[in-house]
């Protein structure tokens, strides 16, 4: 292909690439700020991932948590995509960033959290949206 068409057409290729929110966290419960992220992030992603920790705090278990953002869910046009993981959820975005090296994500932490990211931060394909601080 000469440079010419593959200047004119990479662009489009990058632009058609999916992006992917990445929302990990306890969520016991999960609250209206919670969902005011989540609805945040409809705008900048084309799918968001809500990852809820399989941990029970405060007698409020991960079924129960998933229950509830499923109920947003249907608040959000079913935009959500809801996960129990059997891990941290941390752990599961950094794992699903390495293991999908070509998709482009978006990593959702919460303010002061740097440290659960930093591994993430010179990724080229992840862009970083810290609650209180977006950078994205």
């Amino acid at each position: 292909m000469n440079s010419l068409v593959k200047e004119l057409i990479q662009p489009l290729l990058e632009e058609s690439g999916k992006v992917v929110a990445l929302y990990p966290g306890k969520f016991k419960p999960p609250h209206k700020g919670h969902f005011e992220i989540a609805k945040s992030l409809l705008d900048k992603a084309d799918e968001i991932i809500i990852i809820i920790s399989p941990v029970t705090v405060d007698n409020i278990t991960s079924k129960q948590s998933e229950d509830i953002w499923n109920l947003y869910n249907t608040l959000l046009n079913n935009k959500l995509t809801i996960k129990i993981t059997d891990k941290s959820p941390v752990k599961f975005v950094l794992d699903t960033v390495k293991e999908n090296p070509n998709d482009k994500f978006i990593a959702v932490f919460g303010k002061g959290e740097e440290s659960r990211y930093k591994s993430l931060v010179d990724n080229p394909n992840v862009s970083i949206y810290e609650i209180g601080r977006a950078h994205v």
